[in-house]
């Protein structure tokens, strides 16, 4: 890779150049651990239950066959991540989520969802729940009629 240099951020960006300043070594720390990953069977993922605030995270997933790949810059900056897709029917225990999102302008937080054989066996939220739900399942959760895209989705899920 080659470093960026100062002369392609805009004129005044300090952030830019001195994150262009050390983008090699970036790229270089990001491999290692993309490398460190490759070949792994599974990942697991551990967070303990913290009283009164979440139900914790113990999910795990198969990465056995998969691609780690290192986002470094090369086709867009900002980067800076280092990903992969695991076997999706592999996906088993659950998740909390504490990070608001939102859905089809409905506010959605505390996410908890549970997962066997990659498909969502339960899920609750302290707020959007049914919003939560519809997403998740692609069914609707009121009488009103479904697009059409929300009926597509619908039917690739089921």
């Amino acid at each position: 890779m080659q470093p960026m240099t100062s002369s392609a951020a805009p004129a005044g960006s300090g952030i830019c150049a001195t994150v262009a300043s050390d983008a090699v070594g970036i790229s270089e720390r990001q491999q290692r651990v993309s490398d460190y990953l490759q070949g792994k069977k599974q990942v697991h993922f551990r967070v303990p239950a913290k009283s009164g605030e979440h139900d914790g995270t113990d999910l795990r997933v198969d990465v056995s066959k998969s691609t780690w790949i290192n986002c470094d810059g090369h086709e867009n900056f900002p980067d800076g991540e280092i990903f992969t897709s695991p076997y999706a029917t592999s996906v088993a225990g659950e998740i909390y989520l504490d990070l608001p999102v939102q859905n089809g302008g409905v506010d959605i937080s505390g996410n908890y969802l549970a997962f066997e054989g990659g498909r969502i066996t339960s899920l609750s939220a302290r707020e959007g729940e049914a919003q939560l739900a519809e997403s998740s399942t692609g069914r609707r959760t009121t009488s009103a009629p479904a697009s059409g895209r929300e009926a597509a989705a619908s039917a690739w899920r089921s």
